[in-house]
């Protein structure tokens, strides 16, 4: 427990924050056009 735990939580956190900035980016990209 401890660090490594830690160290998951924010991989996860990453991968969400990642994944709803592409999400972001794309609908701008298509409002643009």
């Amino acid at each position: 427990m401890g660090e490594d735990f830690l160290v998951a939580v924010w991989a996860e956190v990453a991968v969400e924050v990642g994944r709803f900035k592409l999400y972001l980016w794309a609908n701008i990209d298509i409002i643009r056009l």
